[in-house]
Order: C-alpha cells, then structure tokens, then sequence
C-alpha cells in the first residue's frame, strides 16, 4: 500500500512538471503509465492474494480495499482534465467509497486537484519494489 501511494507521489510530481513546461503530450504520458503499468498491472496483481486468501483478517483486507479506492479516486481527479466525461462518471460511483466527503451529487470538476503529500514520499519502499 505505501508503494502504490509513493508511486502516486511520484506521478504527481512528473506530472506537475510536465504541465509547468507545457508538455501535455508528457504528461498525459505519465498518467497513463501509471494507470496502466502501475496501477493495473502491478498494483492490482499484488492486492489479489491479499483480498483471495481466506488467512487475510479482516483488517488486511479493509486496508487492501481502502488503497485501492482512494488511490483510484486521486488517479481520477487527476486524469480529469485529460478524460473529463468519464472520469465524471466513474468517480461519481467511486467517491462514495473513498475517504473524500463531498456532498451528494458533487462533480470531480470542483473538487480540488490532487496534491503531493510529503509524507507519502517513499524512496525506499519504490526501490524494493523495482527490485521485484
């Protein structure tokens, strides 16, 4: 789960820069490398056991569950301005799962865009994982 928000971090940075230098092509890039190769590919694949397996607790699994929403909430406020119609629409079904309150009926659009989190920084946890 730290990798999955590190690696967001890190998204969110190159994705930043990309914009302040008015590389859209970039940035674009970035998100959907992310999404596809980070997010899809390997994050997924490393929830599977955890959520399948019948010695997870509870807690393991809630936790699991809990990454996997919010990441995916953040990952759609960001892809917004790139794909607004669907990211609209997923994250309306998606919000009410997340830890983000809004009220009902709430669009992505006038929700604040995401932001980089220091304390979700992990240089360690991202070489662990290249290593895998």
């Amino acid at each position: 789960d730290r990798w999955i928000w590190a690696k967001f971090q890190q998204t969110l940075v190159e994705f930043e820069k990309a914009l302040e230098d008015y590389r859209f092509d970039i940035a674009a890039q970035t998100v959907y490398e992310f999404t596809w190769n980070q997010f899809c590919d390997w994050y997924l694949e490393l929830t599977k056991p955890v959520l399948s397996n019948d010695a997870s607790t509870d807690a393991e699994k809630r936790g699991t569950r809990h990454t996997l929403i919010n990441v995916l909430e953040s990952l759609l406020r960001l892809l917004h301005p790139l794909m607004p119609f669907i990211t609209d629409t997923i994250w309306q079904r998606v919000v009410p799962l997340s830890a983000l309150k809004v009220d009902a009926g709430a669009s992505i659009m006038v929700q604040a865009f995401p932001e980089v989190e220091a304390a979700k920084q992990d240089d360690n946890v991202l070489a662990d994982i290249e290593w895998v």
